[in-house]
This record gives C-alpha cells, sequence and structure tokens, in this order.
C-alpha cells in the first residue's frame, strides 16, 4: 500500500501556459521518483532495465566470479584476490550509493515551496554527479583486475567484456526468445569435437552480432536519463514528454481523476495505491501465468536484494505517480508503504 497526503492549499490554481503546467506536474513526477529512491535499499528495481533505477545497480556483484574466471582463464591462486576485489567494490558502490540516495532524502525539505523548474535542477545535480562517480568505481575495480593478468590472460580481455555484457544485459529482453543465449546453449549441450569444431566460426559469428546488438541497446537505455531531465528541463523547447501507462487509459483511472478535477467530490487529502508484481518468473510469454520454483527463484535477480530485487522497489514508483497525477501535480507531503514478508525470500514478492 502507499498512501500520499497532498500539500493543504487551495484548489484552484492559476492558469499559466501548458509548457509550464506539464513543468509542473513533471517536477513533482520527478521529486517523488526520488523519494521513492532516497528510502530504498542500495540497488533499485526492474532489474537493469535502464533509467533512474539501473544507476544505482552495481556493475559487478560476487555471483559475476565464475564467468571473470572462465572466460579470462585465471588460475586458481587468483580467484581469492578476484573475490577480495569484488568484494571491495561492492562495498565502496555501496557506501557511495548510500551518500547520494542520503543527499536526494533531503530534497523533499528543500523542494517544499521551490520553482519547478529548479527541482529538476536539484535532482539531476547528485544524479549526473553519481553516475560519473560510479563510471569511476566500475572502472577502477576493471584496472585492478587487469593488474592480475599475465600477458595471455589480457588477450582475452574482449570475451570477458563481452561474456559480461551477455550476463547482464541479455535477460532484460521483453520479447519470448530474445533472452536466448546460444553461447551457453552450446557450451551445455557437449558436442563431439568434429561438431564443436565445425560450429564455431558460426558462433563466434553469433557472438560478436550479439555483442554489437546489447551494446547499442545499453547505449539507448543509458541516454534515458538524459533525455528524460532534459525534457523537464527550464527552457521551453516545445517539446512535451508522454507517460503513455495502460492506465492513463483505463476508465475506472479516467473517470476518477475527471471527477476530481472538477470538484465533485471536493479537495482530496490523500491518495491510496494498492499494487504489486509477481516479478519475470511468473509473468512468461504473453503474461501467462506460472509458479515459480525455490530453484527458479534463488537464481534469479528479482529474488536477491543485492541485485535490486522485490516488487516494491518496482511498484512504489508507480503508486507516486499515479498519486500526483490525480492530486493535481502536488509534491507529496508524505509516502509510506507497507510490504509482505514471505518466509524464506529476500525480498516481498507481491
Amino acid at each position: 500500500m502507499i498512501r500520499l497526503t497532498a500539500m493543504h492549499k487551495n484548489r484552484t490554481m492559476t492558469r499559466t501556459t501548458i509548457g509550464s503546467a506539464i513543468r509542473n506536474q513533471l517536477a513533482s513526477f520527478v521529486l517523488a521518483t526520488s523519494l521513492a529512491l532516497a528510502i530504498a535499499p542500495t540497488t533499485f528495481a526492474q532489474g537493469a532495465r535502464g533509467g533512474m533505477a539501473s544507476m544505482f545497480t552495481p556493475d559487478f556483484l560476487p555471483r559475476d566470479l565464475p564467468v571473470f574466471v572462465d572466460s579470462l582463464g585465471l588460475e586458481e591462486w587468483q580467484r581469492p584476490i578476484l573475490e577480495a576485489l569484488l568484494e571491495d567494490y561492492g562495498t565502496n558502490f555501496a557506501t557511495a550509493a548510500d551518500g547520494v540516495r542520503a543527499s536526494m532524502g533531503q530534497l523533499k525539505d528543500v523542494a517544499a515551496g521551490t520553482n519547478p523548474d529548479k527541482i529538476v535542477e536539484l535532482i539531476s545535480r547528485p544524479l549526473i554527479a553519481w553516475g560519473d562517480e560510479k563510471k569511476a568505481l566500475r572502472n577502477d575495480f576493471l584496472a585492478s583486475v587487469k593488474s592480475q593478468l599475465s600477458d595471455v590472460q589480457a588477450e582475452s580481455w574482449t570475451r570477458l567484456e563481452r561474456a559480461l555484457r551477455r550476463e547482464k544485459a541479455l535477460p532484460n529482453g521483453e520479447l519470448s526468445g530474445e533472452s536466448l543465449n546460444l553461447v551457453m546453449i552450446a557450451r551445455e549441450v557437449e558436442a563431439p569435437p568434429i561438431i564443436a569444431d565445425a560450429a564455431r566460426p558460426a558462433l563466434e559469428e553469433y557472438e560478436i552480432k550479439l555483442d554489437e546488438a546489447l551494446a547499442a541497446r545499453e547505449t539507448e537505455l543509458e541516454g534515458a536519463i538524459s533525455s528524460l531531465l532534459s525534457a523537464m528541463g527550464p527552457n521551453d523547447t516545445g517539446k512535451l514528454l508522454a507517460i503513455n501507462w495502460p492506465l492513463r487509459w483505463a476508465e475506472c483511472a479516467v473517470t476518477a481523476k475527471r471527477i476530481i478535477d472538477e470538484g465533485i467530490i471536493g479537495e482530496p487529502r490523500g491518495f491510496h495505491h494498492y499494487g504489486g508484481n509477481r516479478g519475470p518468473l511468473y509473468h512468461g510469454a504473453d503474461k501467462m501465468e506460472k509458479e515459480p520454483t525455490a530453484e527458479e527463484k534463488a537464481a534469479s535477480w528479482f529474488y536477491q536484494k543485492s541485485a535490486g530485487g522485490g516488487s516494491l522497489l518496482d511498484y512504489l514508483g508507480y503508486g507516486t505517480t499515479i498519486g500526483t497525477w490525480f492530486m493535481g501535480g502536488r509534491v507529496p507531503l508524505e509516502v509510506t508503504a507497507v510490504t509482505d514478508e514471505p518466509p524464506g525470500l529476500e525480498v516481498d514478492e507481491h
């Protein structure tokens, strides 16, 4: 459950230009989203699909160790060194991310009475700085790994980069079959040497082209944040940012919004949103529902805190955004949430 309490202001609003009015609502949306980020754990939901949430997801996790070992051909004595480097990276990332969220958590008081154009600036400043710091943490970690490699192992660095991209970006596919990893399947088949040798050129070509496609998708997703902030900037370019959620066109939601705007029910003082997300395992292709096994949950990012799993981190942002829409774009005074604690799981799943 998510509750938004509106600011106690008169409901009558001064008519301004369309561009300015929309920026007011977008600024409220960004602030509400930032507050949701500020109260969340170290990593955020929607996996690593891009946007603000992906900014707070570590680039490397302890479970990535086998990828490094296999791709670089690390020797046994090098494993403990890499484990220590991964642990140090995780600690440094969590500390830095907590600092950013703490500063963003103070925006609620600072933004009160602030010009909507300035709210975006207040939010974008720490986010942009954090983006640079996150890249620095990534580069420092990779430089430390490279320093431990022999000349022969260093020649496999490109192979490692492709393997990491497949590991992290391929599962984010939206279409049926889009997340299929043929490289892993070919390895697990354990075909006879003569067949494996014959298939190797085609598999290598597939691996390179797949990596190019994933890299292009990553670039586009990473550009989503700057595009979002630019669209809500103070300069009125005549361009509008649209959020085309299905709920926006649901008859019940449209009717509720209309009777609020027409003053039929008076001035709303709070907003309750009830929602949830069973995660990618529960909803398969074409939204067909299925019950995931314990083994599937253990292997999925959605059920791991360190990877930004759980339905709360996903749906809290939706509730705050919908609330600001119903409340005429006003900034929420308070956001509270209630979630379940399923036994045996690190995160909520409803």
